[in-house]
């Protein structure tokens, strides 16, 4: 049995304090795509098991963190998350973060949820929810981007779509290296006022 509390250290130093046999596909997604900010607090009670290979089995772990000041990005070249505060929770299988704020360019990230599953498996999943409050020519060239286009798609141009806009991102996808956008599930639903929208010529 491991237990412990770390204070006040760099996200990207969270690698190498992470057990080696648990969760690689989430150890390498964080590595990935959290950056930057500082883990005031962890708290982790750890169940380890020697096995015939010379290694450790985790038989169990779960703990919490608080999570300030980060820079997260999620898919392609999307407009990176940053000034992240976040309060996290881990158990075995899963890492879920509730992000209380941040921002996504000139957008206010008001709230969202990061969801790492299935991490003691071998096939990981990713499941992020963010509702953003802003511009919403902002909200347009952040969806604009690859490898989304939705505006594009859609025939829309962003710098002439003006208003105001609260808007729900959700992501859903396996964790790994190179992803398609067929392999992600994404839906994004907006509430919009004082609208006016041009479409591209």
């Amino acid at each position: 049995f491991f237990n412990g509390v770390l204070l006040n250290f760099p996200i990207d130093d969270l690698e190498q304090y992470w057990p080696i046999d648990w969760g690689k596909d989430a150890r390498a997604w964080v590595d990935r795509h959290m950056s930057v900010g500082i883990l005031s607090r962890v708290t982790a009670k750890v169940h380890v098991r020697g096995n015939d290979g010379g290694g450790f089995d985790v038989l169990s772990v779960v703990g919490d963190f608080d999570v300030n000041n980060a820079t997260v990005s999620y898919l392609g070249d999307l407009t990176p998350a940053t000034g992240v505060k976040a309060q996290a929770q881990f158990s075995r299988k899963k890492i879920v973060f509730n992000i209380e704020e941040g921002a996504v360019g000139d957008l206010e990230l008001a709230s969202g949820t990061i969801a790492l599953t299935d991490i003691d498996a071998y096939d990981s999943f990713g499941d992020f929810e963010f509702f953003v409050i802003g511009p919403l020519n902002s909200v347009m060239l952040l969806l604009d981007k690859e490898p989304l286009g939705l505006s594009s798609i859609l025939g829309i141009s962003p710098i002439k779509s003006v208003g105001w806009s609260t808007t729900r991102l959700h992501l859903f996808t396996i964790l790994e290296n190179d992803l398609s956008l067929d392999e992600v599930e994404i839906d994004a639903t907006s509430e919009l006022r004082d609208v006016f929208i041009e479409k591209a010529v």
